[in-house]
């Protein structure tokens, strides 16, 4: 009884180390998405570090009746939360169940059961999770993904059945081919990668079309509207004009024009009084003095600041966040203090032949003001039909910061998240997202606006007053003249958030688009590796003809670099020839060594009046031999023949001794 136990529960042996490898890929996978805490992924991963050891019990009923039971319930539970909460924690429940199931099999496959259903979960996990994890990341797990299941594949066409005594020799066999089968793969896929590069992203011909008839300027708007973006022309009309006081000062980069509070769950919409609003939004008020100078603060100054501003389409004057001072040329030139730290002028000023001209001076922060109840409730506000990606975000940051963290760092957190894991592009380019849902999910790329709005409506979901803020970046140096110069292409969005001092702050998720996401610590060895991980990547999924033409180029080029090379080294030149010519005579030595063991074991049948027969092995062919009543020297002579075919043909390939 024993015996026949081992045997029934042992056949499977052999292919289980490979199945247990893909179980764990795919907890990597589901835990990759961060939508699932580790807390709840914890007792899954126990569950198949032991499942060598708990595979065993399953020969006792009462350990099936309470294995089996245990699932059917947690898998009720997780149905029921499913169906109850709605699609806010639809896409946890998934993938827990999918795990659940794939920790199942991997307790329960055994000599009775194929292990296909084990490989196609495998698949659809990794298929699924492919939307919710950073592309970089995803893919060294897909590498390795791909490597374990071919693995696992040939190990249940080769070894499954083989009894573990056998298996052990052959399973080196296994992996090494399948390591070599997956290269090939590999390798092939990038040569039709690199020779016919394809846009994965790419739109539909109906869509494509409609979206390059409406091409639009990159510029201001009196409202952001999120998704049905068009096709951005970037324009070079000069905008602002900045010269520091002191020449070598920089200036601020963020310029203030809009400020937009209420979100309707597809636009930002400004404050419905416009100029009108009340001042008490807990921005420090203009006073117009008698001189004609605005000021809204007595602290002291510390930046000074003479501006041009051209005709661009806004209705004041664009002003950092810190502007304390401001002094038009004329005096006063019919400005009036707006809502939200701006100031207003008639369209007749702002578009006139001549620029605008006045002076700033900043300070380091202004002092907080008072702010009515009702400012910081439109500023919390949240239409009823959001993302659900928002509330999957909020609560993945909630669980990586500690409690009672300060709104501040909160903020920050929650940008640099943005800056470092989705990608920014302008809209109407290859890799845009389809949606302001896509970008949430990193299934597409997007612009500053999708950014802003994503860290305002999390943290918005988190309780913390912010508000979204459309202006220009200054961010371009005149070097002839010690200006910096902000054009119309600069327009930009970002987020201002109401901190725990009192005042208001600017945070800024968009990462530069010249420099892609925000680097990671290159001081550490960690960091450095993923810092140049994420630069390849990105090589990767920015590959297009253009870039095909440089790696075509380089090919080309190699023969003479090569060239160059072998006469600037010419030892290790010699070395490499050495052992490529070491390499070819011992391979001609070795299929020598087996075609003459081939024909001395056909030599052999001969002389005991056999043929080897189409797919009869020498082992066969010996058995043949032995019943047929060979005589003793042709039978002993034909067995030296058949070991020393063995030898020559699968010694080296099993790393045994011939």
């Amino acid at each position: 009884m024993a015996d026949s136990r081992a045997v029934a529960h042992g056949v499977t042996q052999p292919l289980f180390p490979f199945l247990l490898v893909l179980g764990l890929l795919d907890l990597a996978f589901v835990q990759a998405t961060e939508v699932v805490s580790w807390r709840g992924l914890l007792p899954l991963w126990l569950l198949t570090a032991v499942a060598p050891w708990l595979r065993g019990l399953q020969r006792h009923r009462v350990f099936r009746v309470a294995w089996n039971g245990t699932v059917l319930v947690v898998f009720g539970l997780l149905c029921h939360h499913a169906l109850t909460t709605g699609l806010l924690h639809m896409l946890e429940d998934g993938l827990l169940l999918a795990i659940l199931c794939q920790v199942h099999l991997l307790h329960n496959v055994g000599a009775r059961q194929r292990p296909d259903l084990v490989f196609f979960n495998s698949l659809l996990i990794a298929f699924i999770t492919s939307f919710f994890v950073t592309d970089l990341q995803w893919s060294v797990l897909f590498v390795l993904h791909a490597f374990a299941l071919i693995a696992a594949l040939q190990a249940n066409t080769t070894i499954a059945a083989v009894a573990p005594d056998a298996a052990r020799a052959l399973r080196r066999m296994v992996i090494g081919d399948s390591v070599r089968r997956t290269l090939l793969v590999g390798l092939v896929t990038t040569a039709v990668f690199v020779l016919l590069p394809r846009d994965f992203q790419r739109r539909g011909w109906l869509e494509t079309t409609t979206l390059l008839q409406s091409r639009h300027e990159v510029e201001l708007a009196d409202r952001i509207v999120l998704g049905g973006e068009r096709s951005a022309a970037r324009s070079d009309a000069l905008v602002l004009r900045v010269v520091p006081a002191a020449g070598e000062e920089v200036p601020p980069s963020h310029w203030r024009a809009m400020v937009f509070t209420g979100f309707d769950g597809t636009t930002w919409l400004p404050p419905r009084n416009g100029a009108r609003a009340p001042a008490a939004t807990g921005d420090a008020p203009w006073r117009l003095r008698s001189d004609g100078t605005f000021l809204r603060s007595t602290g002291a100054t510390q930046r000074a600041l003479a501006v041009q501003q051209f005709g661009a389409r806004q209705s004041g004057l664009l002003l950092p966040l810190t502007a304390s001072v401001v002094r038009c040329d004329p005096p006063g030139a019919l400005l009036q203090a707006g809502s939200h730290g701006l100031l207003q002028a008639p369209p007749e000023v702002l578009e006139s032949a001549s620029p605008l001209q006045f002076a700033v001076r900043t300070q380091a922060m202004p002092k907080p003001s008072p702010v009515e109840r009702g400012e910081l409730a439109r500023c919390t506000q949240l239409p009823p039909n959001l993302p659900r990606a928002l509330a999957a975000l909020a609560a993945q940051f909630d669980r990586q910061l500690p409690k009672g963290v300060a709104t501040l760092p909160r903020a920050e957190h929650a940008a640099a998240w943005l800056r470092s894991q989705r990608r920014y592009q302008l809209p109407g380019q290859p890799g845009f997202a389809r949606s302001f849902t896509d970008f949430l999910l990193g299934t597409g790329a997007g612009h500053c606006e999708y950014f802003a709005a994503a860290l305002a409506l999390v943290l918005r979901v988190q309780g913390v007053p912010c508000r979204m803020v459309g202006g220009f970046l200054v961010q371009e140096f005149d070097a002839a003249t010690g200006a910096w110069l902000a054009r119309a292409k600069h327009a930009h969005a970002w987020v201002e958030v109401f901190a725990d001092d009192g005042r208001w702050h600017e945070i800024d998720p968009t990462p530069s688009a010249q420099d892609g996401p925000l680097a990671l610590d290159g001081g550490s060895l960690f960091g450095g590796m993923l810092e140049r991980c994420e630069a390849m990547w990105q090589a990767v999924v920015g590959f297009d003809a253009a870039a095909r033409r440089r790696w075509l180029a380089a090919v080309y080029d190699l023969p003479q670099g090569s060239l160059r090379w072998l006469r600037t080294h010419p030892l290790a030149a010699a070395g490499l020839l050495v052992l490529a010519l070491g390499g070819i005579v011992a391979r001609r030595v070795g299929r020598r060594a087996t075609v003459r063991a081939v024909r001395e074991l056909e030599r052999a049948a001969a002389a005991a009046g056999l043929r080897l027969l189409p797919g009869e092995t020498p082992r066969e062919l010996l058995a043949r031999a032995q019943r047929s009543a060979v005589p003793a020297p042709g039978l002993a002579r034909l067995t030296n023949a058949a070991m020393a075919h063995e030898a020559a043909r699968y010694a080296r390939t099993l790393g045994v001794s011939p």
